[in-house]
């Protein structure tokens, strides 16, 4: 992909025609990118981020009840392991 103009696309091997007002999306691109894996809980900050694979509700409630109930930030992050 070269260039993305209105009413269509420029590619390396020639040009593509789309709607006017088409919303064009670069899949390629390396914006889904891991970043690394840090404790949630830190003396300063606490670092939001998924516990558990596909339940992300879950996982915010059991975040939620460790900060309520538990004071040590170690046993909260022994709990709640970040997960990538």
């Amino acid at each position: 992909m070269r260039a993305i103009e209105q009413g269509r696309v420029v590619c390396t091997e020639g040009t593509e025609q789309v709607a006017p007002d088409a919303l064009v999306a670069h899949c390629a691109a390396s914006g889904l990118r891991y970043p690394p894996l840090v404790p949630i809980w830190q003396s300063e900050v606490s670092t939001l981020q998924p516990i558990r694979t596909g339940f992300p509700c879950f996982g915010a409630a059991l975040a939620g009840y460790a900060e309520a109930t538990i004071s040590s930030d170690a046993e909260k992050n022994r709990l709640c392991p970040p997960s990538p």
